[in-house]
């Protein structure tokens, strides 16, 4: 089931991820995308996110890797751009959904669909 919630957590889990190897840009990037509306609801702007995937440097160029000082080993370095590539699918598909869906931004409301 599609929720409100579950575009925010893979944010939320893709922000970890790059902070826990130090891209902090993009780390900001992401975290750019949660707004507050005028009563103080958290939502995400899903044509902001999109626009990620669509600028130049974009989301999709993002390779965690040690010759570009980000904190991590040769080993972790395929297990953590395996994950970033499959979050960013899953955030991408997500964002498109509700865009699609007619919802230019995401409430996160307990409860909330």
């Amino acid at each position: 089931m599609l929720t409100t919630s579950s575009l925010h957590e893979h944010i939320v889990t893709c922000e970890n991820l790059l902070e826990e190897h130090g891209e902090a840009f993009w780390r900001d990037q992401l975290s750019a995308t949660r707004e507050v509306d005028m009563i103080g609801n958290t939502y995400v702007n899903a044509e902001k996110l999109l626009e990620l995937f669509h600028s130049s440097p974009s989301l999709r160029d993002v390779y965690l890797t040690r010759t570009r000082m980000h904190a991590l080993s040769e080993d972790e370095q395929i297990h953590a751009n395996a994950r970033l590539s499959e979050l960013f699918l899953q955030i991408y598909y997500l964002a498109r959904r509700y865009i699609k869906d007619d919802v230019e931004v995401i409430h996160r409301y307990t409860g909330y669909r």
